[in-house]
Parts: C-alpha cells; structure tokens; sequence
C-alpha cells in the first residue's frame, strides 16, 4: 500500500470549568456546557448525596463518552486512537495515583480498543454544584 497517513489518530481533550480556561491551541469540552451531572438528580436517585470521588468518576465516565463519539476513527488504517484526557477532580492526588492511572488505562483500552492516557488537576470551582449531560 502506498501513499496515505497511516499513522493511529491522536488528540489530547482538556476539559475545562470555564470559559476562560479553554487552552488555545487545543482540542477542549467545557464542563456544563458539552458534559453536564446532575448532583440533585442524582441525589434524588442514589437516595442520598454522592461523595465529591463518586462524582469525579461520574464526570471521568462522561469524558470518556463524550470523547470516543466526538473523535472519528479512522478504520481503514487502523481502529485504535492515542487520546489523552486532562481533567479537573476535586482529589487530583487521589487519581494521579501510578496503579490508579494504569488501571484506568488499561481498563479503558479494553473496552474501547484505543491507547488512554489521563492527567488530573485541582477543580477550579469544587463544591459547586455541577451539571453533566452527556
């Protein structure tokens, strides 16, 4: 076969609290805007309030959603994508943790087929109530 890239796709995905952190040049999803949780509706249906790590791990999940359906794949020259995701958690140290971000890797590749990659920070705006639709 000649001609043609025949490389894997890559992006990097930051997701952002606001607008006014949107990273340019880069690939970017506002949260409240393109990923919304409910912490009220999902109070109502857990019976009780999630923990600030249940809710880093809804958001994570939505990410992940919104990311594989927003980045095409390219089949013709191979399945898999590289992505790499930086996200805002209310306990970055928490998942930044080495087995953690392995885990979540190789969790997330096989059930997708593509290469994750993750790095987290500090929410700029924690105990703020959050919307994430997805």
């Amino acid at each position: 076969m000649t001609g043609g890239n025949r490389t894997r796709p890559k992006a990097t995905v930051t997701f952002v609290e606001t607008a006014r952190e949107v990273p340019r040049p880069g690939m970017f999803c506002q949260i409240g805007v393109d990923i919304n949780v409910n912490d009220q509706i999902l109070s109502a249906y857990l019976h009780r309030a999630p923990t600030s790590l249940i809710l880093d791990l809804i958001r994570l999940v939505a990410a992940v959603a919104h990311v594989d359906r927003r980045l095409p794949r390219r089949p013709s020259v191979c399945w898999g994508r590289d992505l790499h995701l930086r996200l805002p958690m209310s306990d970055p140290a928490f998942w930044s943790a080495p087995k953690r971000v392995d885990e979540l890797s190789c969790l997330l590749g096989a059930l997708t087929g593509d290469k994750w990659s993750s790095s987290f920070r500090a929410r700029s705006r924690v105990g703020i109530r959050s919307e994430v639709r997805v």
